[in-house]
């Protein structure tokens, strides 16, 4: 799945304190109409980023407390929502795993964000090539 837009946080900041730019950036984008749905961990699965998707008019489907931990009392909701979790967060393994995108070398928020831009976009590439070329399994997959 391409990449469309993302948000960098400084790393001493909250997971949840981050959908918020993300939304903002997706609308001055024009992406946010590409997406209907924003699956998360229960760490996004605030009252604030509710409130923020319903305005934009998009579905919640985080994880919530009741659905995770050891005595989950709605297991199959949690999986089906981490199944669709995990196509988005394999897009990560398969950038590490066969394209050597691992961590970056570079220090301070301003450098780091270039590096990440780069490799996204290099990401956005290699799908777009994989689909061209009908060779989608061999580079968008975790498969060697």
């Amino acid at each position: 799945m391409p990449i469309i837009d993302y948000c960098m946080t400084p790393a001493n900041r909250h997971d949840a304190d981050a959908l918020v730019p993300l939304l903002l950036s997706m609308e001055a984008n024009k992406t946010i109409s590409k997406v209907g749905d924003f699956y998360g961990d229960n760490a996004y699965f605030t009252a604030k980023n509710k409130r923020w998707l319903s305005f934009y008019e998009k579905q919640c489907k985080f994880h919530s407390k009741e659905e995770t931990g050891k005595v989950p009392k709605d297991p199959c909701s949690a999986k089906r929502k981490s199944h669709i979790r995990s196509k988005v967060e394999s897009t990560f393994g398969i950038l590490n795993k066969n394209h050597n995108f691992g961590r970056t070398e570079v220090r301070n928020i301003k450098n780091v964000r270039i590096d990440t831009c780069l490799i996204f976009t290099s990401w956005n590439h290699f799908f777009l090539l994989s689909y061209l070329i009908d060779r989608f399994e061999d580079h968008i997959s975790l498969r060697k």
